[in-house]
């Protein structure tokens, strides 16, 4: 490194350190993939300088400077069943469940011994960072400690991040992240967006929203401040999207995109891993439904569909399976309960990822140029999915459908056809083709917001507008109101002119007469 760069190196470092922040992070959800992305902006705020402290259910393994856990211990409440049953749920039965998580997450985190010892020790906080994930009660923390809120989304836009930063909704173009639409949809498709996000509206306005006020009322009663003051005094909202592998969709000045933060530079393999795919001389497919969905959970005869279509591939196999074995695994297949997915896709003998489409996996294939085979089951999966297919990243397999023939055909397709590999490499140098990595937006943003004292100059005017304001509806039923006078008025002097001219017409016919 040139000495002019080892200046600029360290008088950063200094400039990040001369003022060390104190930060709270609230990650409460026992879903690893939720907490991979809490756990990077935290990791990436201690290693800047900053205290941070953090709330969630996974504690480290390893220690790191600055970093202090607070652990949540959960019992069974949170035991996830079989995820599979999931794929047939309409979008409404999600956002229920999801409410009713919410609901318990905000008691249980406001209640559990080791916060409310937190809160008592720690007096002073300089930035409080939440998930948005429906518990929105634990936004009185920010309350309490009289600090700039931060949200910190595992999606993309959403119902809740745009609560908070006020971003517009645009139906026509931007589908629910439950739904598997494109942003090009049909008529058919933007009248069901439309009414999936309108109902979400009334569900969070009428149902959920009453229900995390309860909880913030109880909790944080003592600040003087409702929960609507908190949502509106939001500084920033981070969200896991990235504008080259997602479709456009409308932000504000304070919503800042960090998507591939978690995505650090690939470990050594372990040898096992290593000497299996080194070996893959015809190349190699990783298959793994990720962290919250179990492989050993498919159905005996789709799981046996895929051990025959692998047994008759030259390609090895790495299947992330629960079991310690499999019946009938063929040789070239490696089952593990558990696998470094990250540093598995660097590998350059990867050549396919067979995934359940969560952001995160799909990210780390972006980045390394790897094409998909997607199997969306529930949430945003499937718009992930459908956006790769469109993209020309891979193809998707859905789930009801899977069989042996289905599958044999989609692997061959991902593989033969060297356009999927030409896109995902295109894809991927757009994703990395930035000014400054999302690990240093991130701590940027952090410490801007604590600066800048909240950054009231990021938040949109329309946090001052109600509903009917900020969609016009006054203004539109004032103009319909005026122009309906109008025609009415119009209607009356019409009326009267024909109704003299008819008078005048009698009058000449019966002196004719």
């Amino acid at each position: 490194m040139k000495g002019s760069n080892l200046i600029a190196v360290f008088m950063a470092l200094m400039i990040s350190c001369v003022n060390p922040y104190k930060i709270l992070g609230v990650f409460p959800v026992s879903f690893k993939s939720h907490w991979v992305i809490g756990h990077s902006i935290m990791k990436s705020l201690a290693n800047a300088g900053h205290e941070v402290h953090v709330i969630s259910p996974f504690p480290l393994k390893t220690p790191i400077h600055n970093y202090n856990d607070i652990h949540l211990v959960y019992d069974n409440d949170l035991e996830l069943g079989n995820m599979f049953i999931r794929e047939e749920y309409p979008p409404q039965k999600h956002m229920s469940l999801l409410s009713d998580l919410g609901d318990f997450l905000s008691n249980f985190t406001l209640s559990h011994p080791n916060v409310k010892a937190l809160l008592e020790r720690e007096k002073h906080f300089d930035a409080i960072i939440v998930e948005v994930f429906f518990f929105e009660a634990l936004y009185g923390l920010a309350a309490h400690y009289n600090c700039p809120l931060i949200g910190s989304s595992t999606f993309s836009t959403s119902k809740w991040t745009n609560d908070l930063t006020k971003a517009p909704m645009e139906y026509a173009y931007v589908p629910h992240n439950f739904v598997k639409f494109s942003e090009n949809m049909n008529f058919w498709q933007r009248t069901y967006n439309m009414l999936i996000c309108q109902y979400e509206n009334l569900f969070m306005e009428f149902y959920h929203y009453k229900r995390q006020k309860r909880i913030f009322d109880f909790h944080f009663g003592h600040t003087g401040k409702s929960l609507e003051d908190v949502m509106k005094s939001a500084a920033l909202v981070f969200i896991y999207h990235h504008f080259s592998v997602l479709s456009i969709r409308p932000t504000v000045a304070n919503m800042i995109e960090i998507g591939g933060l978690h995505v650090d530079k690939p470990k050594e393999l372990p040898q096992d891993i290593k000497e299996f795919l080194d070996s893959a001389n015809d190349g190699a497919i990783l298959f793994s439904f990720g962290s919250m969905i179990q492989g050993m959970d498919l159905p005996a005869e789709k799981r046996d569909a895929f051990i025959k279509v692998f047994s008759q591939l030259k390609e090895k196999v790495i299947w992330k399976f629960e079991n310690e074995t499999m019946l009938n695994k063929p040789d070239n297949v490696m089952i593990s309960s558990w696998i470094p997915q990250r540093d598995i896709l660097a590998h350059p003998n990867v050549k396919l990822f067979i995934t359940h489409g969560g952001l995160l996996g799909t990210t780390e294939a972006i980045i390394e140029g790897v094409p998909v085979i997607g199997i969306p089951i529930y949430s945003d999966q499937k718009m992930n999915m459908l956006q790769a297919q469109n993209m020309g990243l891979g193809v998707i397999m859905e789930y009801k459908d899977i069989n042996e023939e289905l599958i044999l055909r989609n692997i061959n397709q991902v593989l033969k056809k060297f356009e999927y590999q030409n896109n995902a490499q295109k894809i991927s140098k757009l994703f990395k083709d930035r000014p400054i990595t999302p690990e240093q937006s991130a701590v940027y943003w952090v410490e801007y917001a604590i600066r800048n004292k909240d950054a009231t100059h990021l938040r949109s005017a329309a946090h001052n507008l109600n509903y009917f304001q900020l969609h016009l509806i006054d203004s539109y039923l004032f103009v319909l109101a005026v122009a309906g006078l109008v025609v009415y008025g119009l209607y009356r002097v019409v009326k009267r002119v024909f109704g003299a001219m008819l008078r005048s017409l009698r009058v000449i016919k019966v002196k004719n007469d």
